[in-house]
């Protein structure tokens, strides 16, 4: 299974944390470079087929939703579009009260309580015809 992101984002004002996908890649000396979020900038990628879920994966990142006043829509943490627009996004509901991730007409919801002040680790494991949510390495749905 294919790993296709690791990072640190904290919503309201992010950090992007960018880790070796394996051990192999990473140095003893090795340092990690920051990219600042702050909801008014993005990070974009190339298009790339590698990006693709359709064929299986895992997408994982650090979060941490550090806004007060929930806003009126789910801040969107990661998302694939194209020309045919978008092919799938993740996102925080805006209660901090759990992550979501649409594709086309599906849309799946898993509870969990980010608004805990503390950093979570996420990861969404692709399948043929499912997804696996783990945050901070508990299965949740």
């Amino acid at each position: 299974m294919r790993q296709y992101l690791v990072g640190l984002l904290a919503l309201g004002t992010c950090a992007v944390l960018s880790i070796p996908a394996t051990a192999q890649d990473a140095a003893i000396d090795w340092q990690p470079d920051f990219l600042e979020l702050n909801g008014s900038n993005g990070l974009t990628l190339i298009p790339d087929p590698e990006f693709s879920i359709a064929d299986g994966g895992t997408i994982e990142f650090w979060v941490q939703p550090d806004w007060t006043e929930a806003p009126d829509y789910d801040p969107v943490i990661l998302s694939a579009t194209g020309q045919e627009g978008s092919a799938y996004l993740i996102s925080i509901l805006r209660d901090r009260d759990g992550v979501g991730i649409v594709s086309g007409d599906e849309e799946l919801v898993w509870s969990f309580d980010f608004a805990d002040g503390q950093v979570h680790h996420v990861a969404f494991n692709f399948y043929a015809e499912d997804v696996a949510l783990i945050v901070d390495g508990e299965v949740i749905g």
